[in-house]
């Protein structure tokens, strides 16, 4: 690809260099196996992606996928970042599986006190096959580290995520992309004005257990009217064990930063982000792709939807 020509500046090979990414990936010419009675089984159908510097296979591919190097996310990080942002961080997860790439845009308070909302651009790819090179417009609400995707007006699941297969003619879908999340900067700025806009409205606790049940019946589970099951009952325990989770967090913040819709939101998506339960050996880092990438990123864009709309 000639976009590896513009990469290999000084910036781009810090990047690497201090977050440890400067390996490569190879897409072997096909597949062997030994089988159980000592012969060798092979297949051109399909490929292995091996990281050079350990010889890990890191997934099994189609012989059409198109190895998207590491090279290339920093590329797309050093385009977007500008005069206005920076990139800040950057790691790897399951052995080099899968990498990703901060790009920061300035700060914000939101209210009248240091309430502290830091946007990102979580830009991420994949090597194993399974997961598509991303670009993620999110924010990180400092004073309790819960999370907030941010739509772009273009991509799947409500344009929080933006992303291209590993098919194709891979320069020009990486120039598009890197084009199309260059709009991250402008998209922190309104989602600053939505967050003021909430932090705005100030509620009293009747307000506030409303919304709390509008939210539940919405998007956890509907409340039953009546207990009269022992289901009816056990859907009645959790929601009041729920509703004691965001009432606690809602009567701290509340005290320093104003009894508003911002931090009654923020109380569930902080519930969303830490009290979901995964199962498995990796369970953070099914959480992490779970915040920021699947089913509680969803909900949360979802939520502050109804949010504004309630607001």
């Amino acid at each position: 690809m000639s976009i590896l020509n513009t990469v290999g500046n000084n910036v781009q090979s810090n990047i690497l260099r201090d977050t440890g990414l400067d390996w490569r990936v190879e897409k072997t010419a096909g597949i062997f196996a030994s089988t159980s009675d000592g012969m060798t089984a092979s297949t051109a159908k399909r490929c292995a992606t091996v990281r050079t510097d350990t010889n890990e296979i890191l997934g099994v591919v189609g012989n059409d996928y198109k190895v998207v190097q590491n090279e290339e996310l920093a590329y797309m990080a050093e385009r977007i970042s500008g005069s206005n942002l920076k990139v800040t961080n950057a790691g790897e997860l399951r052995n080099g599986s899968r990498v990703w790439m901060s790009v920061k845009a300035p700060s914000f308070n939101v209210g009248k006190v240091d309430d502290e909302v830091k946007p990102y651009l979580l830009l991420s790819n994949g090597h194993d096959g399974l997961f598509s090179l991303s670009g993620t417009p999110t924010s990180i609400r400092v004073v309790c580290e819960n999370t907030l995707n941010m739509a772009l007006r273009q991509g799947r699941r409500q344009g929080m995520l933006i992303s291209i297969r590993h098919k194709g003619d891979m320069e020009e879908k990486i120039e598009h992309l890197t084009d199309t999340l260059s709009e991250f900067y402008e998209r922190s700025k309104e989602f600053s004005k939505q967050a003021e806009y909430l932090a705005g409205t100030e509620l009293n606790s009747g307000q506030v257990s409303d919304y709390y049940k509008a939210i539940y019946n919405t998007y956890v589970e509907e409340v039953p009217s009546e207990v009269t099951s022992a289901k009816h009952q056990r859907q009645h325990n959790k929601w009041q064990s729920t509703m004691m989770k965001w009432w606690d967090t809602y009567d701290t913040e509340s005290a320093s930063l104003g009894s508003n819709m911002w931090v009654a939101f923020n109380s569930i998506t902080n519930w969303v982000d830490h009290s979901s339960s995964f199962r498995g050996d990796k369970k953070s880092e099914n959480r992490f792709f779970s915040n920021f990438y699947g089913g509680n990123a969803i909900k949360k864009n979802k939520i502050l939807e109804t949010s504004l709309a309630i607001a």
